[in-house]
């Protein structure tokens, strides 16, 4: 449970306790006259009124489906925002190691070091973005390509070197 979701909870159990400590009363005001509907504290005064318990069923099942849904919605946003811990160091199926890491649920990236670094100008490491597990794809127009579950090819791997992010 993150921290979106111990929110939602504990929000959910405080409208629901003063759901409770102040529900709806059917009140009738003279022998006449039309009843009505107010709230008020439990342990006041009990003369003239009911508890609206069809009432506060509702609005406690209404509550209810709006804290699951902003549970089940926080749990997959927090997942998602989930890139601050990381990148994970990986082998590719040729041996040499990548980062890689998600960025959505649908995505990750992918960060290799550039082994053919000539000139000051060149990158220190190439970044991809992939789309689903089966294949990733790279930046447009470099020619190379990521393919397996977090796994580098040897295609994609030529342009790069087996080194640490450290370096």
């Amino acid at each position: 449970m993150n921290n979106a979701q111990k929110t939602i909870g504990i929000i959910v159990s405080i409208v629901f306790l003063i759901m409770l400590l102040y529900p709806p009363f059917i009140v009738i005001s003279e022998p006449h006259g039309q009843p009505g509907v107010a709230y008020d504290f439990l342990f006041g005064n009990p003369d003239h009124r009911n508890i609206n318990t069809f009432l506060l069923l509702t609005q406690m099942f209404g509550i209810l489906i709006i804290g699951a849904i902003s549970f089940f919605i926080a749990n997959r946003v927090g997942d998602r925002n989930n890139l601050t811990g990381g990148l994970w160091e990986q082998t590719g199926e040729n041996g040499h190691p990548f980062f890689s890491g998600p960025l959505s649920s649908f995505s990750k990236i992918y960060i290799v070091p550039n082994i053919y670094k000539d000139e000051k100008s060149d990158p220190d490491y190439f970044f991809y973005l992939g789309g689903n597990e089966k294949k990733a794809m790279p930046k447009p127009n470099t020619g190379q390509q990521l393919v397996g579950k977090n796994n580098l090819s040897d295609e994609a791997y030529r342009h790069c070197k087996p080194a640490s992010m450290e370096e």
